[in-house]
This record gives C-alpha cells, sequence and structure tokens, in this order.
C-alpha cells in the first residue's frame, strides 16, 4: 500500500527531520579551501560517490536519459541543474550522479541549513559540496560569493526550485523564478533534470527514469527579471512535459481543506 502524506498548500513540508530547526553559525565558511579540508572532502566525497552508484542501481534502479547534455558546457565553466525535489536521500545521490561519466566534474548542490542538523550526514555535507542558503541579507550576500567562486572553478550547481522534499511525488510543483537569480548573474546556461517514475515488472519499487533537458541560457536583451522568468518558465515548462512520464505513484498525496 502506498504511504499517505497530507498537506494543505504546496509550500510546506511533509518529512520532518530532527534538525529541523538547526541554524547556521555566524562565521559559517561556504568554501572549505584549507589543505586538510580538501583532503578530507576529497575523501568524503569519492566514498560517498561510490554509494551514489550503488543506490542509484539497486535502491532506485536509476537511468539517466540526456546526462551528455551537460558535455556541451566547457569544463572551466560552470552550470546550473534545476530539478524536482522527490528523494530525501536519493537527490543528493543524483546530484553526485551527475559528475559521473562522462562528465566528471565535481557537483555542488543549493540547500536548506536544517540539512546540516541531520545526524551523522549532517556535518559531512559541506564536504560533499553541499552549499546552504545562509538567512539576512549578509548571509545570501555569503552565499551568492560561494556560487561565484564555484561557477568560477566550473563547478556545477544543482538546485531544487520546489524547496521541499516530497517523497515520490509525480507532479512538479509550483515554484518562483527568485532561485534563477543565480545563472542571471552569472550569465551561465540552464538545464532541466526531472525525476521520474515507472513501475517495474518485479520488485515493489518502480524504475526512476532521470530526464535531462537544455541548455538554455539567459536572454541578455531582457531586463534581470525577465531573464529570470524566462528561465524560469522554459524550465517548468520542461518538467511539466517530462513528469507525464510517471506511469505509477509509489506515495499518495491528499490535500486537507
Amino acid at each position: 500500500m502506498n504511504k499517505v502524506y497530507k498537506y494543505s498548500s504546496f509550500d510546506e513540508d511533509v518529512v520532518i527531520t530532527s534538525g529541523q530547526d538547526y541554524q547556521l553559525p555566524e562565521d559559517y565558511r561556504h568554501i572549505r579551501d584549507g589543505w586538510w579540508e580538501r583532503l578530507w572532502s576529497a575523501i568524503v566525497y569519492g566514498f560517498f560517490s561510490l554509494v551514489a552508484r550503488i543506490w542509484l542501481r539497486w535502491g532506485l534502479h536509476a537511468r539517466f536519459v540526456g546526462r551528455k547534455k551537460l558535455l556541451r558546457v566547457p569544463q572551466d565553466k560552470g552550470f546550473f541543474v534545476y530539478g524536482n525535489h522527490t528523494q530525501e536521500f536519493g537527490d543528493p545521490m543524483i546530484a553526485l550522479a551527475l559528475g559521473f561519466r562522462p562528465v566528471q566534474r565535481r557537483m555542488r548542490a543549493l540547500c536548506a541549513p536544517s540539512n546540516l542538523g541531520v545526524p551523522v550526514i549532517g556535518p559531512l555535507i559541506p564536504y560533499l559540496g553541499g552549499l546552504p542558503i545562509a538567512p539576512g541579507r549578509e548571509g545570501l550576500q555569503k552565499t551568492e560569493d560561494a556560487v561565484s567562486w564555484c561557477c568560477k572553478k566550473g563547478q556545477p550547481i544543482v538546485i531544487f526550485p520546489e524547496a521541499h522534499v516530497w517523497p515520490w511525488y509525480t507532479g512538479i510543483r509550483p515554484f518562483s523564478s527568485a532561485s534563477f537569480h543565480y545563472p542571471v548573474r552569472e550569465n551561465l546556461p540552464v538545464f532541466a533534470m526531472t525525476v521520474t517514475y515507472q513501475k517495474r515488472r518485479r520488485g515493489p519499487r518502480p524504475q526512476t527514469t532521470i530526464y535531462i533537458d537544455g541548455p538554455w541560457l539567459p536572454d541578455p536583451v531582457l531586463p534581470q527579471r525577465e531573464q529570470k522568468k524566462k528561465l524560469c518558465d522554459t524550465v517548468r515548462l520542461s518538467m511539466e512535459l517530462r513528469a507525464e512520464n510517471s506511469t505509477c505513484a509509489y506515495a499518495d498525496y491528499l490535500k486537507e481543506e
């Protein structure tokens, strides 16, 4: 039987973690570039890259369609990938998997500060490429500086514009153009990543098919606000069309009046 989640609006959490109220310290550093931090990051990133391969193969039964499109971006330039948020553990693993062959890049991902409060794996997130969005004007500026640093290093950044994880959700929830500020600011290409689910002949869990579409570039002719909106609308349309390829539901969502 499918698990049932109840919600009153799309802009809410249906999964509550033990670190939900975690707050970033004022001296938090997004970029860990000390020699020992780089070494520890290489070890952690390498280990979880292996975990990601195993989890995608045996946990999600996943396959990519269109991942080679990421090769269109030169190795010395970053890019942005916008995806639907449907897996608590699987989405970070998918983000790591985007850097597998033939791409071979270190992936980054914007995330909520609450992720760092998750037991065991939370403290490792900075070394896995996580970039928590710091609150306040000063915090947002630090986040933007970190994003710019990663882009200059040619490190792609994954963003989940729906913000909240809804496990196994097969639709595309509404999201704003706010997060598209980054590619417009950096003048870098954007890709859409849509996770879909199909029924398997054997086994209780569905097959996961992950579609990569794009790239799309900001339109410099338009004002920045219109550039963000155009990118947002393009990505949303692509994701909605790909979401139609989901043929089964592993969870049911009931809206409360």
